[in-house]
């Protein structure tokens, strides 16, 4: 090469290193064989990077590892067809972050030689950080979104609840969840139904109280919590409970209600046949209580007996003292107030033998649990004296009242004395009733006896409904028994005695505790 050419070809590469630097972007001047020539300030500023190092390590020491193979992919590409190319990449700056960048490929020609045009490879890289950043964020926050609808749709059908949003002055539904759609028994694609359309599939007979609750929220510019049922075709009716809140306008007017639609259907269902199954209990409970009374006729006769029987002897001491020449007026009124005694007494214990017969639903009072006892070991006196038993009682003294069905108390009572006297007939024995405050501030009360005990493999089994170890036995006193006390708060469990016998243990919450 003449040295005219040399110094021309340098005159033109000068030149065009002039114009790039005017470019406001980074760019990269190359030879048509990839080698680097020259780069602008604003490329050195930004990346750190000259043309040495460029040639040296290539754009890996530049582009970021994610982008490199798609960027060297369509660099090789462009070079070989020797066309431009235009890509997305990550450049790296000299404080060691990324910054996006759109990168542009161009030819360009830097005079002649020998006749012929001197190409260049214009690489010029754009800022888009701001722009691709946006964009990213953007990206994500849909996606966020999207994840956050499946959540919310995936909750809605897990909780069976829909949302809805209602205009009050067009009368038209303008929002409804997917959950509201399944609920309601309407296809999405047929678009949002109308009101009255999803009137009609409200049960007749709950409309009205459903349009007269919703006025009512409207007027009062108030919240509403409503529970009515729905018809959907060739469905089992399905009740719903749905609760709405206005949106007020900036004068105070309601503009929507906004809300949600819950599917109680499993729950009511369960509710009802919570109910169905409680009075089945109490049935059970009466028909137990009869079938215990029944047994103890021979022993409550006695008892009703005795205050009779003495009520007769001083009614007839009284006729006889008033019968006389000189009557006995002091003595007779003495024997007739024994006589008004034991009509009282015999009158008492056929209201509590009345009261054990009576059916209907409970009825809790603040109840002395001593009280109680005093009134069952008096009622189950009899039975014991006619096995030998003997009858203890041990009352810690200042107990707290218990919230209690007194009837249902004294059947537990009765179920577990009578349980002891059985596991003693024959034997005689000695039957204790313990009442104290446990450690957990409950009342805990003991009915312990001296009798067969208990097998070890039996301690949970008794309590289970239809397991007896009597020969003539149900297996339904100790479930009921165990079922009373847990539905007071407490809880009931047998222990074996370290001597013989068997004791029966359960708990009730004092008034203090139910406060607390």
């Amino acid at each position: 090469m003449s040295m005219k050419n040399t110094v021309a070809q340098r005159s033109d590469s000068m030149e065009l290193q002039n114009v790039i630097e005017t470019i406001p972007a980074l760019v990269v001047c190359a030879l048509p064989d990839g080698t680097v020539e020259f780069v602008n300030r604003a490329w050195q500023e930004y990346t750190g990077c000259s043309p040495q190092k460029l040639n040296d390590s290539g754009w890996r020491s530049i582009i970021h590892a994610d982008d490199l193979a798609k960027f060297v992919e369509e660099w090789d590409a462009a070079l070989s067809a020797g066309r431009s190319f235009e890509t997305e990449a990550r450049i790296h700056r000299a404080d060691g972050q990324y910054g996006w960048f759109l990168i542009k490929k161009a030819l360009a020609v830097s005079g002649t030689q020998n006749g012929r045009s001197s190409l260049r490879t214009l690489i010029a890289f754009e800022d888009i950080d701001a722009r691709k950043c946006s964009q990213i964020k953007l990206q994500q926050s849909e996606h966020s979104l999207r994840r956050s609808e499946g959540y919310l749709a995936k909750a809605e059908t897990l909780a069976r609840i829909g949302s809805w949003a209602y205009e009050t002055a067009s009368r038209k539904l303008v929002y409804l969840s997917q959950g509201w759609y399944r609920i309601y028994g309407f296809d999405p694609k047929d678009g949002i139904p109308t009101w009255e359309e999803g009137l009609q599939h409200v049960h007749p007979e709950d409309r009205a109280e459903l349009l007269a609750t919703i006025r009512r929220a409207i007027a009062q510019k108030s919240d509403y919590d409503v529970e009515f049922r729905i018809l959907i075709p060739r469905a089992p009716i399905k009740f719903v409970r749905s609760v709405g809140e206005p949106v007020l306008g900036p004068s105070g007017e309601v503009l929507q209600f906004v809300g949600v639609a819950m599917d109680v259907t499993e729950s009511r269902r369960a509710e009802e046949e919570r109910e169905r199954l409680r009075r089945a209990q109490a049935e059970l409970a009466h028909i137990s209580r009869v079938n215990t009374m029944g047994e103890l006729t021979a022993s409550l006769a006695h008892e009703i007996k005795q205050p009779i029987g003495a009520a007769v002897t001083n009614a007839e001491a009284c006729f006889r003292l008033l019968d006389r020449d000189q009557p006995d007026i002091p003595e007779a009124r003495e024997a007739a107030l024994e006589m008004v005694k034991d009509a009282r007494r015999a009158a008492d214990i056929i209201d509590r033998v009345r009261l054990l017969y009576q059916k209907g639903s409970s009825h809790q009072d603040a109840l002395d649990v001593n009280d109680v006892i005093r009134e069952m070991v008096i009622m189950l006196q009899n039975e014991a004296n006619r096995h030998s038993i003997t009858m203890r009682t041990d009352f810690a003294e200042g107990l707290p009242n218990v919230m209690a069905d007194r009837v249902q108390l004294q059947q537990v009572l009765m179920n577990l004395m009578l349980n002891s006297i059985e596991a003693m007939r024959g034997t005689s024995g000695e039957l204790s009733i313990k009442s104290q405050l446990a450690d957990d501030g409950q009342l805990l009360i003991s009915v312990s006896d001296t009798g067969v005990g208990l097998a070890a493999d039996h301690l949970e089994q008794i309590f289970n409904p239809f397991f007896t170890t009597k020969s003539q036995g149900t297996g339904l006193g100790l479930a009921i028994t165990r079922s009373i006390v847990e539905a007071h708060g407490g809880r009931i469990w047998a222990t074996r005695n370290s001597g013989s016998g068997a004791t029966f243990h359960f708990t009730l919450p004092g008034r203090a505790a139910i406060a607390a």
